[in-house]
């Protein structure tokens, strides 16, 4: 009996990069860098990259292009940049690596959904034809009278939130606690679309959204990753559309708390917007993968600050780049922090004040229906023990189903 052949692995260097056909070529016009978009996937390249990136056509393989561009006067491992370039393309779906011999692909493959981050999981879905339609229906908005009404209101409502802390003394019912837990879930999609729509405003597509967890907590988003295709100040707005929105409804829940003359109205008002003065903070936090993250990125011109940290604080070298290092040093910290100390305080804070005005109400309405369960299900027990011991089947035989 003849031993089956076993193939060698190819190398490497021995592979065929290819671009996949369908990838866009895209110079921003105010800094003028370039970033190539495939799909959902958005990679920015330097001049030498795009030469690179024009070079990738499946006739040489990583050797002759590694060998062919060392004697362009590109400075530094020419290697180690190809090496690197090839496999950021190929994992953003852009390119592939065909071993030698291999025919030109019959198909255009997809681009795989962006990775994120271990501590999320997402479901996502398509959003451009409902982002659209939302755009021509609340377009209006944009206008700069609205936008003036809007800022009035989110500082009118912060000074009202600071000028009238007695209000915070009350706390809503547990009816309250249900609407208050529905409005907050109203404001998450509302922060979602003012990233969406100003996207959408400053000429970007948004292709898909989604729900998941993020950091031990439930969260939305939206895929805004055209905006790497805008200006340097279209790119922040567009990042900080949703801490805006979270204000906006802040300052108004702050307001109509400070004029109410119903107690409990006054309370529940007061507590959204605690609420939402919290997610305006949380999301402006730099040191997480949110909007003030981002913001800072595209402010500093450091698209992977948060990767470069880590790789300048985990390597045996000596740091050559101290911003990167500090930021890395910082999220380190505070996400031990966080994890330590936020975690625990919130899961307790959440267990006393929210689950607690619920458990007389469960009980109640909870101990009729659990006797009713209990009740019927002894019945159809005893029925069905009858029914059996009237008709036995032989032994060995099993019915599924009657």
């Amino acid at each position: 009996m003849a031993a089956a052949r076993v193939t060698p692995p190819v190398p490497a260097c021995d592979l065929y990069p290819r671009q996949v056909p369908g990838v866009e070529v895209h110079r921003r016009a105010d800094d003028g860098a370039i970033v190539l978009r495939g799909g959902c996937r958005y990679v920015q390249v330097s001049a030498r990259a795009l030469e690179i990136w024009d070079a990738l056509d499946g006739i040489a393989n990583l050797r002759e292009l590694a060998v062919r561009f060392s004697g362009t006067g590109a400075g530094g491992d020419v290697g180690s940049a190809l090496v690197k370039l090839v496999r950021t393309l190929a994992q953003s779906g852009m390119i592939t690596l065909e071993p030698p011999g291999s025919e030109p692909p019959a198909a255009v493959r997809k681009p795989a959904i962006p990775r994120r981050n271990a501590l999320g999981a997402y479901l996502t879905f398509p959003l451009r034809p409902t982002v659209d339609a939302a755009y021509r229906l609340v377009g209006w908005a944009f206008h700069p009278a609205i936008v003036t009404v809007a800022a009035v209101i989110a500082i009118a409502g912060c000074a009202a939130f600071v000028l009238a802390p007695h209000r915070t003394l009350l706390l809503p019912s547990a009816t309250g606690f249900a609407g208050l837990g529905l409005a907050m879930c109203i404001a998450v999609c509302m922060h979602e679309a003012g990233h969406a729509l100003v996207l959408r405003h400053c000429g970007g597509i948004v292709s898909r959204g989604g729900v998941g967890w993020y950091w031990f907590s439930p969260t939305g988003f939206v895929d805004t990753s055209d905006a790497h295709l805008l200006p340097r100040d279209r790119r922040i707005a567009v990042c900080l559309a949703g801490p805006a929105v979270d204000l906006t409804l802040a300052g108004s829940a702050a307001l109509g708390a400070a004029f109410a003359h119903d107690p409990r109205a006054a309370a529940w008002a007061w507590s959204f917007a605690a609420a939402r003065y919290l997610g305006f903070l949380w999301n402006l936090n730099p040191l997480l993968e949110l909007d003030g993250y981002y913001a800072l990125t595209d402010l500093l011109g450091r698209p992977n600050l948060r990767q470069e940290g880590f790789a300048q604080l985990f390597r045996w070298r000596r740091p050559t780049d101290r911003i990167a290092l500090a930021y890395g040093a910082c999220a380190v910290v505070y996400g031990a922090a966080y994890v330590t100390f936020a975690v625990p305080a919130l899961v307790r804070a959440t267990l006393g004040a929210w689950l607690a005005p619920f458990v007389p109400a469960v009980i109640v309405a909870g101990l009729p229906v659990a006797a009713a369960v209990a009740a019927a299900a002894a019945v159809v027990s005893a029925l069905g023990r009858s029914r059996l011991s009237r008709k036995r089947e032989p032994p060995g035989r099993k019915r599924f189903g009657g």
